[in-house]
């Protein structure tokens, strides 16, 4: 086999964005549609247990993590075309965990929200017709409440439609401002930003009733969504130049900062918290338990936000930043971004997230900037968490 082969569902948002890297890359693929046989016999015959999408190479290894996916591909088979600033290169991989983050569990609330009877249609579809009579289900009905719940965890609570429809609407104006002034998020050049992002947007114009009754209202979405399909493959940089940050995306970084650089400092020192009651364990869990942060809103603290964390940081690990640059990114709150700190460092490896088991530093940062007053309220969080569980000991 000469080619590579994805594996998951149509109505993804990660699969959505993987499968245009892939175009965009002029990586040869095929297309495996996940119905309840390819779940059992082959993804969970590979990771142990049911996780979506996967990407099965020509040597027949699996890769899986929507974003280590991308990355993998990249050390794989050479990087795109390096950006040229490193603001937009910052600015870039946030966008990447905002996508990954918020945006794509966004994008499947809303579509939860405003047609339960379709998206349980669509899982009754991929479970099979052999023991699915119809959407209404009984299998069908349990995976719909399990995924309310996971997308409720994120904080995305599909029974809070009004919410959720809100907070969508300021995602797109703030992506409206952007691309009514440039035809891609960084400029003129299309980049790994772009093609993250895309995934949920082009999931949300495709099957959302909602978005398609107000469609016009972001036209610069809509243009910039047929502007990345009409992409040729391999095609990288456009006749403007390369990539940089313009002023126009400050205003959807700063919005992404807020979005999920808190939750995952948060997750970093629950992390820490977890590695230090369990001593010589490698394998992280799923789950650490959850925090409300300055917005009130309960979330699930996972492994995913602080690797996603480390990219970010691994973004501005630079002997220095210009003066300019730091500018720009105090501009959208991380302008100490070089000064951060975690206690712990992780990886992803084997399909999990481990620990590596020597502690680097004793503290969890920032302090300063936007998110300053946020983290009085991630250290009340820490402290209760601490109270729950002494009493639970």
């Amino acid at each position: 086999m000469n080619a590579y082969r994805l594996i998951g569902t149509p109505h993804s948002t990660a699969f959505a964005h993987l499968r245009r890297y892939l175009q965009w890359k002029n990586i040869p693929h095929t297309l495996t549609f996940a119905d309840r046989s390819v779940l059992r016999s082959e993804v969970k015959a590979r990771l142990g247990r049911i996780a979506l999408p996967l990407l099965v190479t020509p040597d027949n290894h699996t890769l899986s993590n929507e974003t280590a996916i991308v990355d993998q591909l990249e050390r794989r088979r050479g990087g795109i075309v390096p950006l040229t600033t490193p603001s937009a290169q910052i600015v870039g991989v946030l966008l990447e965990m905002f996508a990954a983050k918020s945006f794509g569990p966004l994008v499947q609330a809303n579509l939860a929200a405003e047609s339960p009877a379709d998206f349980t249609a669509r899982i009754a579809e991929m479970a099979g017709s052999d023991d699915v009579e119809d959407a209404g289900s009984t299998l069908a009905n349990r995976i719909f409440r399990q995924t309310c719940r996971r997308l409720a965890r994120s904080g995305f609570d599909p029974e809070q439609k009004a919410d959720v429809q809100a907070h969508l609407k300021t995602v797109l104006d703030l992506l409206e401002a952007r691309l009514s002034k440039g035809p891609f998020l960084l400029g003129s050049s299309v980049t790994r930003a772009d093609i993250a992002m895309q995934g949920p947007a082009s999931v949300l114009w495709r099957h959302s009733r909602h978005i398609a009754g107000k469609a016009d209202s972001w036209p610069g979405v809509q243009k910039w969504l047929r502007r990345i399909a009409d992409i040729l493959p391999g095609e990288q940089v456009a006749t403007g130049g390369r990539p940089h940050m313009p002023e126009s995306i400050k205003p959807l970084a700063a919005f992404a900062v807020k979005e999920v650089v808190p939750l995952a400092f948060e997750s970093a020192a629950a992390l820490a918290d977890w590695a230090d009651s369990h001593p010589g364990k490698l394998n992280l869990p799923a789950s650490l338990g959850f925090t409300k942060l300055k917005d009130g809103i309960k979330r699930e603290m996972t492994p995913d936000h602080q690797w996603h964390l480390q990219r970010l940081m691994a973004a501005a690990d630079l002997e220095s930043l210009p003066q300019s640059e730091r500018e720009k990114l105090s501009a959208i709150g991380i302008g100490d971004i070089q000064e951060w700190q975690l206690p712990r460092e992780i990886r992803y490896e084997n399909h999990r997230f481990r620990i590596d088991l020597v502690a680097t530093r004793d503290t969890v940062s920032p302090r300063s900037g936007i998110l300053a007053d946020m983290f009085d309220v991630m250290d009340q969080a820490r402290e209760s968490r601490g109270l729950d569980l002494a009493l639970a000991g």
